[in-house]
């Protein structure tokens, strides 16, 4: 039994946006470190990615959502998360 439209939506949203905060930390953190060996660098990535993929398939494997809003919901977050980044640096930018 799948959730309703709403609540996959907002559970896309929810998801997604904190995916991208997560990076976003990560990889701020990442930037300002004086040097970052390569091997830790690909290691966080491949788990990071690895544990987004898998989370996806759970959550769509066992019917907690149904699948194109909730996608659609995680696009529209990175989207937005995107957006507001630019913005932000567009502001500073232009001071």
């Amino acid at each position: 039994m799948t959730a309703g439209m709403e609540f996959s939506v907002l559970t896309g949203v929810l998801f997604g946006g904190l995916n991208f905060w997560f990076l976003a930390r990560i990889i701020a953190g990442m930037v300002s470190a004086q040097e970052v060996p390569k091997w830790k660098t690909a290691l966080f990535f491949f788990g990071k990615m690895t544990l987004l993929f898998v989370t996806i398939g759970l959550i769509l494997w066992k019917g907690y959502v149904t699948p194109l809003p909730f996608l659609g919901g995680f696009t529209v977050s990175l989207v937005a998360g995107i957006a507001v980044i630019l913005l932000k640096g567009r502001k500073t930018s232009d001071a």
